[in-house]
């Protein structure tokens, strides 16, 4: 039950996640994670990451690491002054909720 809850929760904050203008289909962006982070259930580590977008999808890629997570895309009502990646604590882990990007 509870890694349904962290796997649904997870997906569901991915999918608020990308916020701001709308990222090009296909367009990459570099998000840091300053501390173990998790996506679509995946506990990624600390680092820099390239986060594309391409339809209803982002995927995460650090080296050898892929992560794919379902996400919606949604238009904020003025630009962001930087990509900033938002989290929440659940269950004593920190769960991507949004990221603001800056284009």
């Amino acid at each position: 039950m509870l890694k349904e809850f962290v796997v649904a929760f997870a997906t569901l904050s991915v999918a608020l996640a990308i916020a701001g203008n709308i990222p090009t289909p296909g367009r990459s962006f570099q998000v840091t994670l300053l501390a173990p982070s998790v996506v679509n259930g995946t506990e990624l580590q600390p680092g820099d990451y390239r986060v594309s977008v391409e339809d209803n999808m982002v995927t995460w890629v650090h080296g050898q690491v892929l992560v794919e997570a379902p996400a919606k895309i949604e238009t904020a009502g003025s630009t962001f002054a930087s990509t900033t990646v938002f989290t929440v604590a659940k269950d004593s882990k920190q769960v991507v909720s949004e990221i603001d990007v800056k284009e």
